[in-house]
């Protein structure tokens, strides 16, 4: 087992471009949830909190699911569970640097359902 962002070009971008289909069921997810004023009348950081929690908790499976592609098993290996991914996202220089140059993108996906996000405080 090998975490994805730790591979060499050849594993990593081939399954990078996979995870754009792969990943859809999450996007989707993201795009269905709604953070109303009164979930976000603290600003930026509560209604964070809200779609952390909508997603952690009310769609684990899915949540799951995606981190779980970020792994490259061998036959019967099985993907660490989510916290262990979220550590590894979290110790690999490489994988913060990707997040971080997607969050834009990532921001503009949340813009659409969550103007709250992107007002100043």
């Amino acid at each position: 087992m090998k975490f994805l962002f730790d591979c060499d070009d050849e594993i990593l971008l081939p399954r990078m471009y996979a995870l754009i289909d792969e990943i859809k069921p999450f996007i989707d997810t993201m795009k269905s949830i709604n953070v109303d004023e009164k979930e976000a009348e603290n600003g930026k950081n509560n209604a964070f909190k809200t779609i952390m929690k909508k997603l952690i908790v009310e769609a684990p499976k899915e949540t799951s699911k995606m981190l779980s592609k970020l792994w490259v098993l061998e036959k019967g290996e099985k993907a660490p569970n989510a916290l262990k991914t979220m550590t590894a996202i979290f110790e690999s220089e490489v994988a913060v640097d990707f997040f971080v140059s997607a969050l834009p993108s990532l921001l503009q996906i949340l813009k659409g359902f969550s103007p709250l996000l992107t007002a100043e405080n």
